[in-house]
Parts: C-alpha cells; sequence; structure tokens
C-alpha cells in the first residue's frame, strides 16, 4: 500500500483526485492522510470529494474505509474500471469539473463506452467551468485518442448547484504523447457569455467587455455566443464567461470569469480576458491550468511528451509528485530560451 501526505505541495482536494485515479491505473491500493490539510475550516472531505471517491468506487468495483464528510484519512483499494451507465449526484453545488478531473484518467485506458451523467456545480468559484473543459481540456485529450463528448443540460451556480451535464468517454489502449512547446498563431478566439435567470443584458455586456479588451490587445477575430436562460428548472442564478485560442495547430489556452453580486458584468468580462492574454503573451502552447490537468494522461502516453506551460504552480508540482509516486514517471521541469517546458517520459 502506498501512503501520501494530503498536506504535501497545495495541500488540496487535487491531492485525492489524482491519487485515487492512479491508485485505480496501478493497481495499487492507497492510504492518504491529512486530506486537505491546508484547506480552511479543518479540511477533510467535502460533498464533492465524496461524489469523486463514490464514483471510482462504483466504476472500478472498488472498496473503501472512512469515507465520509469532514473525514482527514482514507483507503482506497482499487478494482478495474468497467464500461457503462453511470449517475452521481453530488448534491451540492460542488464542481462537476473537478469529480471530472478525477475520473477522466481512470477510465482514459479502458476501451468502452462510459455514459456519465453528473448533477452539482458546473460554475463555481475555486474550480475550472464545465466550459473550460469542453473547450480548452478536451480539444487536447482527443488529440491523444481519448474519445469524449460533453452535454451540458443546465447549469448550475453557487449555492444551490443543480446543474446537469451527460459525458460519453471511450478511452484508448495507446494514448498519444503530445509535443507542442510554443504557441501557433491565433486563428481566432472564441467564448461563451451566460446569465441564468439573471437580464440578459449582463451575459452581453460580459462579452462586450472581454471583446473590446482582447481587441485592443491586437486579437481582432473574436467572436462570443451569448447564452441566455430564464427558467424554474434552473435551482438559482448566475453568470460567466470562458473564453478560448483556436488555432490550425495544437493550443490549449483559455480564461473565465465568474460574476457575483455586486461585480459589474464589465469586470467580469475584463477578468476572464486578462486571464487568457496574460497565458497568451508568454507565447506557450499551454496554459498553466490545462498543463496540471495534463499531467496523469501525458504520464499514461505510449511516448516521451514534450510541452510549453504559461507557468509553474503548486496545482502542478503537486501531480507531477503523485504521478511519480505511484507511477514511477520520469517527469522533469526545465526552462529553454525562455520557454517552462515538462517533459514526460513513461517508464
Amino acid at each position: 500500500m502506498i501512503e501520501i501526505d494530503g498536506a504535501l505541495g497545495e495541500g488540496g482536494g487535487q491531492i485525492l483526485r489524482t491519487s485515487i485515479a492512479l491508485s485505480i491505473i496501478s493497481g495499487e491500493p492507497v492510504k492518504i492522510y491529512n486530506i486537505r490539510k491546508n484547506r480552511p475550516k479543518g479540511g477533510g472531505l467535502r460533498p464533492q470529494h465524496i461524489t469523486a471517491i463514490n464514483a471510482l468506487k462504483e466504476i472500478s468495483n472498488s472498496r473503501t474505509e472512512n469515507v465520509f464528510e469532514g473525514s482527514k484519512e482514507i483507503t482506497f483499494y482499487p478494482g478495474k474500471p468497467k464500461p457503462g451507465k453511470y449517475s452521481f449526484n453530488i448534491g451540492t453545488a460542488g464542481s462537476i469539473s473537478l469529480v471530472l478531473q478525477a475520473i477522466l484518467p481512470a477510465i482514459s485506458k479502458i476501451d468502452g463506452l462510459f455514459d456519465i451523467h453528473l448533477i452539482g456545480g458546473t460554475d463555481v468559484a475555486w474550480s475550472p467551468p464545465i466550459d473550460y473543459l469542453d473547450h480548452v481540456l478536451f480539444p487536447v485529450l482527443r488529440r491523444m485518442g481519448i474519445s469524449i463528448q460533453l452535454e451540458l443540460k443546465k447549469r448550475g451556480y453557487y449555492p444551490k448547484g443543480g446543474g446537469e451535464v451527460f459525458i460519453k468517454v471511450k478511452g484508448t489502449s495507446e494514448i498519444k504523447q503530445i509535443n507542442a512547446i510554443y504557441r501557433p498563431d491565433i486563428v481566432y478566439i472564441s467564448g461563451i457569455s451566460h446569465a441564468t435567470n439573471l437580464p440578459k443584458h449582463i451575459a452581453e455586456r460580459q462579452a462586450k467587455s472581454a471583446k473590446e479588451i482582447l481587441m485592443t490587445a491586437g486579437y481582432t477575430n473574436v467572436n462570443f455566443k451569448i447564452e441566455h436562460n430564464i427558467s424554474k428548472e434552473f435551482r438559482g442564478l448566475g453568470s460567466g464567461i470562458c473564453i478560448w485560442a483556436n488555432s490550425q495547430e495544437l493550443v490549449a489556452i483559455g480564461g473565465d470569469a465568474l460574476g457575483s453580486k455586486g461585480k459589474r458584468a464589465e469586470v467580469v468580462g475584463q477578468e476572464a480576458a486578462e486571464k487568457i492574454i496574460e497565458s497568451l503573451e508568454t507565447k506557450m502552447a499551454f496554459d498553466y491550468h490545462v498543463g496540471d490537468m495534463l499531467i496523469p494522461f501525458l504520464a499514461l502516453a505510449k511516448d516521451t511528451s514534450k510541452i510549453g506551460v504559461s507557468k509553474i504552480t503548486n496545482h502542478l508540482t503537486t501531480n507531477i509528485t503523485i504521478v511519480r509516486k505511484l507511477l514511477g514517471t520520469d517527469i522533469s521541469l526545465k526552462k529553454e530560451n525562455g520557454a517552462t517546458i515538462i517533459i514526460v517520459k513513461r517508464k
């Protein structure tokens, strides 16, 4: 059994998600202690973490110990993932995207269809919005040979949640490596600006603000989809925006921001635009968020991968530490001509 200190690195839920996913891949049981020790309110498991653990448990017919809200130590005995239809309800506005971060690596090498229904938060703080996964991460995974289709049925915001996502995933026994350091020329920039149970002009103003800032920065081909919903079917209300770069070659760069009470729509658009511009100006092919999400998949690729990321974060180095510990993968970081490069060699 491999023991993992949940306080290492960024000390959050990512340690838990990556460790359990890789436990299934490696077949090694794991004990994780000091879970989320560096987080407020005493750390321990929250509903979204429990959903992720139970989802992986059900999908792989695994066994667990001490999985309850607030638990600071769990043990996971992995089984083997079985394709099929599954449904999981976080029960709160806990992030659907973070639950998917746990599930996807574990099933990425299984040649069978996983049809998964998730209920929870699609656009919530401290996690990537579902649009970011769909338009920034998933295109890269498809390049690696993993088939992913996502349908966003309903958005869910804090505190009521109730968002619904349907995702179909078919893995591959031979995940392809990625070699992309510097970003190619950006052909155009796309985005989705959404408002639910709020006036439509909020979504429009978010998009207008973001577009003006991007065009001022020299990105003149910018198009946004405006998504507006007024319905009792949605439990709550909220707004947000997600932006991503498009190219004829491989690029994975995005920016996003959420609305909140008292926060002007123009500020929301500005935050998202400034995030993507910051990553674009580094000239790297990948932004730092997608960089850390890709580490487990790159570790499973058949050959060596080299990617350039906009910067090194605690999330990235934490994921690298866990992958090294559970899979024994040779992962190195280096600077080359001003670029931050991640080199992942599968043993």
